[in-house]
């Protein structure tokens, strides 16, 4: 941030940009990695899953509760993967259904 005099009446408004800035960093960041994460690549769909629902489950606290039920979440997840997937290519007529 540029040197302003501490009683500059533009220095509140420059602090609040720039936390902003540094927010928007963050949560670009966040979404490229939930949009497409690195171990997709890496570990192949199955293996990435897996580790997305173990990260959820570490975030959210209910790590027994998911662990418990990994298996059934994802497929749960890849089943509406494949919904999605074909809503996508009919509404822009890739595919016929």
């Amino acid at each position: 941030m540029p040197k302003l005099p501490p009683s500059s009446e533009a220095r509140p408004c420059l602090e609040d940009a720039s936390a902003l800035i540094d927010l928007t960093q963050r949560e670009l960041r966040s979404l490229s990695y939930l949009l497409h994460p690195p171990l997709l690549d890496e570990l192949g769909l199955p293996k990435a899953l897996g580790n997305y629902v173990a990260g959820f489950a570490a975030r959210s606290g209910g790590v027994k509760t998911v662990e418990a039920h990994r298996a059934a979440i994802m497929r749960k997840i890849g089943a509406k993967s494949i919904v999605e997937v074909v809503r996508y290519a009919v509404r822009n007529q890739i595919i016929e259904f």
